[in-house]
């Protein structure tokens, strides 16, 4: 896949929205699809200025830098040592970070999911993600909770289909979770 100097974001987009087209269900190059139109993303400067704002459910800033019926892609400013909670999706995200780091973990509940108000999480992937690292946050691991390390610390996010209306909040130690209604699920 080759970015275009005109309009970089365009380029991957239409690059991971092809995958789509041709392979909606080969998880694999879906996931290498997207990691590598990060990878580029990351790389261009001045993503903010490209983008529209949007609301967003728990960071301070948020930009739409593509959006389609099928997929969005973000540019998502963390506040620093904000933890923000453990949390569920419901769909297909990745992101890779754009500036600064964060502690980012991801969970895959283990248990039937047969109690209201209970949750056994496992955790799958917990590690400290620096500019240019890259994280999957996709069914069935699509939990996460994450914390900004730095002033600044941004996410390039691309997400393949909309958030579920009603998210569950996690307390992993407690194994326990609430419902509240997400504020945009685009």
């Amino acid at each position: 896949m080759t970015a275009t100097a005109d309009n970089p974001v365009r380029a991957n987009a239409q690059a991971i929205l092809k995958v789509l087209g041709e392979h909606p269900v080969d998880q694999a190059r879906l996931q290498a699809e997207v990691k590598m139109a990060v990878a580029n993303l990351v790389k261009v400067p001045g993503l903010e200025a490209l983008g529209v704002k949007r609301e967003a459910n728990h960071v301070p800033a948020s930009f739409y830098l593509y959006f389609d019926t099928e997929m969005k892609i973000t540019l998502d400013v963390l506040a620093k040592d904000k933890k923000l909670p453990v949390h569920e999706h419901g769909a297909f995200e990745a992101f890779g970070v754009y500036r600064g780091s964060l502690l980012h973990t991801v969970y895959q509940q283990v248990d039937d999911n047969t109690r209201p108000g209970y949750a056994e999480l496992k955790v799958i992937d917990d590690r400290k993600l620096k500019q240019g690292d890259f994280a999957l946050v996709a069914p069935p691991a699509d939990i996460h909770g994450f914390t900004g390390l730095e002033e600044g610390t941004a996410l390039l996010t691309v997400a393949t289909s909309h958030y579920i209306p009603n998210r569950r909040y996690f307390d992993p130690e407690k194994r326990t979770y609430t419902v509240s209604a997400t504020k945009n699920t685009r």
